[in-house]
């Protein structure tokens, strides 16, 4: 199995949530070494959209700054939708993947498994 490392860029205070999403991917098949830079840059843009969100709220819509943070904020958003479309986060990306089924192969069967087979879904 691979071992999956934070990318140097990543800011120390995001490995936890890295390692969480990598625990996510965990079993699946999907994520490789070739996905870590895409991930941490996940991490990055989120982390900024939830920053300029934040600042939103405390300037309000009367704020001369708050045309510009909302052009930012927008900015993020997009770039957080990308990546999290590239490694399959989002409902209709999750529905093009292909799952690697040779993870489940020493996984024991159940018993409606074992009589139902592929019927099961």
């Amino acid at each position: 199995a691979d071992e999956f490392y934070p990318s140097d860029t990543l800011p120390e205070h995001l490995h936890d949530k890295f390692y969480w999403y990598v625990g996510q991917y965990e079993g699946t098949g999907l994520l490789t070494n070739l996905d870590i830079d895409t991930l941490c840059h996940y991490l990055i843009a989120n982390e900024q959209y939830w920053l300029l969100t934040e600042r939103m709220y405390d300037l309000g819509v009367a704020d001369e700054e708050y045309g510009k943070v909302t052009v930012l904020q927008n900015r993020y958003h997009k770039q957080t939708l990308d990546y999290a479309k590239e490694l399959g986060m989002t409902f209709l990306s999750r529905t093009r993947l292909k799952r690697d089924d040779k993870v489940d192969e020493d996984k024991p069967k159940s018993e409606e498994e074992q009589l139902f087979g592929d019927a099961l879904g």
